[in-house]
């Protein structure tokens, strides 16, 4: 009894200083009670369109920085080991005005890398605690080639007057399980962060944007455990239309069949 008391104690005390529980279950499962994730910050991203000398300020979308729960490397290196776990997984979700609640895409990352040196089976843990990405309106998401459009395809035309983080109403933090063997299906493919991530929140902003996050397995495409919802959300309240008068009649050069595929890439 006393060594088994001896054991516990350690254990909790790493977990409360990372502001965390972790409780190993067997060789292929564990328990965790993280804290919520929260916005750090929100940006407008201005968009100087026009022909000409008439060039005109709208909003290309927003530019989103989220502060993540930290976990240790010891723990990142023992939950790895037990449910091959390697990434992280945020979901992003639109809510429109209507309540409609739409998935605009998954993001990972990595929470392991393997040595450079091929040889090697050597593993790195990272502790992310910081992350960004980019919601683009649709003008702008879909290709950087659409990016650099004078005059902004499908009429763009649009200014997000008002934007806020607010908090979300949800319960305390809860224990999850996550396991070797889980399989959870994603609604929409996943998208490993880069400096470019961005994904495409419509011809229209006006909304709330939520984020989740979860374990997840990129080897196997599959996420491991329940979601946990972020602390607070993005609202876009209103956004207003902008005549453009140097874009009326504006059409954008075709592609040619060479740079088609090539230069034209569809976020999800």
């Amino acid at each position: 009894m006393r060594n088994l008391i001896f054991i516990f104690i350690p254990l909790l005390f790493l977990s409360c200083s990372e502001n965390y529980t972790y409780s190993p279950l067997n060789s292929h499962s564990f328990m965790i009670e993280l804290p919520k994730g929260t916005i750090d910050r929100v940006k407008i991203i201005d968009w100087k369109v026009g022909r000409g000398s008439s060039i005109s300020k709208i909003s290309k979308g927003i530019l989103v920085s989220l502060n993540l729960p930290s976990i240790s490397k010891n723990h990142l290196k023992d939950i790895n080991k037990k449910t091959e776990v390697d990434s992280w997984l945020i979901k992003v979700s639109k809510i429109s005005r209507t309540g409609n609640k739409t998935t605009l895409g998954h993001i990972t990352l990595p929470l392991v890398q393997r040595n450079w040196r091929k040889l090697s089976s050597k593993k790195f843990f990272r502790d992310i605690k910081k992350t960004g990405f980019s919601i683009f309106y649709s003008a702008a998401a879909h290709s950087s080639r659409f990016e650099k459009f004078s005059c902004p395809a499908f009429d763009h035309n649009k200014i997000i007057t008002d934007i806020s983080i607010e908090e979300r109403k949800t319960s305390l933090t809860k224990k999850i399980l996550v396991q070797k063997g889980a399989k959870y299906p994603l609604t929409t493919k996943s998208e490993e962060i880069g400096f470019f991530t961005r994904l495409n929140g419509g011809v229209e902003m006006k909304g709330s944007y939520t984020f989740e996050l979860a374990f997840y397995n990129s080897k196997r495409k599959r996420r491991q455990g329940s979601f946990i919802p972020f602390k607070d959300f993005i609202k876009i309240p209103f956004e207003k239309a902008k005549h453009i008068k140097s874009c009326v009649g504006f059409q954008p050069t075709p592609l040619t069949e060479e740079n088609k595929f090539r230069q034209f890439k569809f976020k999800h």
